[in-house]
């Protein structure tokens, strides 16, 4: 007769390996988990600037006083200077509770006025969207090739886990690190 050998342990041994091998695939699963959501929370960071940029430049447009024929040149150097606001990522966050609206409901504001109004409503609604959010609003300088008004709108947040210098970044914004940039131009 034949002996049997029986083996003892590797049933256990098995199912040691098996764990650890199931314990990994978690571990890099739970990884995947954290970055999607770091992507996820930088995408919806980027869309809330972009569409913010977007706000500015529809505010922009619709307050643009329209100019006579005779007066086109100085009329609109006046309306872009009252939308040039150059801003540094520091005066600009800092100042973001500075901003008060002085045109009311049926009022007949001045264009100043009402371009301070646009630029208090979106200050303040930056603050509000995007952590650290700031904006700067710089014109474009027209020439006799490009003979229309246009507006480089840039919008400033603080982007959590970055903490380089955003290479998109104006350098008029000294925007430092972990501060990223979106800028949009905007042709009236």
């Amino acid at each position: 007769m034949k002996n049997k050998h029986y083996q003892i342990g590797t049933t256990l041994l098995e199912i040691l390996i098996s764990v650890v091998i199931l314990a990994l695939g978690l571990l890099g699963l739970a990884g995947l988990q954290v970055n999607s959501l770091q992507y996820q929370k930088t995408s919806s960071s980027r869309s809330e600037a972009t569409q913010a940029a977007y706000d500015m430049g529809e505010r922009i447009r619709t307050n643009w006083p329209l100019t006579t024929e005779a007066n086109f040149s100085n009329e609109r150097m006046a309306n872009e200077s009252r939308y040039n606001l150059v801003r540094t990522y520091a005066d600009a966050s800092n100042s973001a509770s500075a901003w008060v609206t002085s045109c009311g409901v049926g009022s007949n504001c001045t264009p100043d006025a009402l371009a301070n109004d646009d630029f208090a409503g979106w200050i303040n609604n930056l603050g509000r969207r995007l952590p650290g959010g700031a904006g700067s609003v710089s014109v474009v300088r027209a020439t006799n090739v490009n003979p229309v008004s246009a507006f480089d709108v840039t919008v400033m947040w603080k982007e959590q886990g970055f903490v380089t210098r955003d290479i998109t970044c104006p350098r008029a914004v000294s925007a430092g690190d972990g501060v990223r940039c979106i800028t949009v131009r905007v042709t009236i």
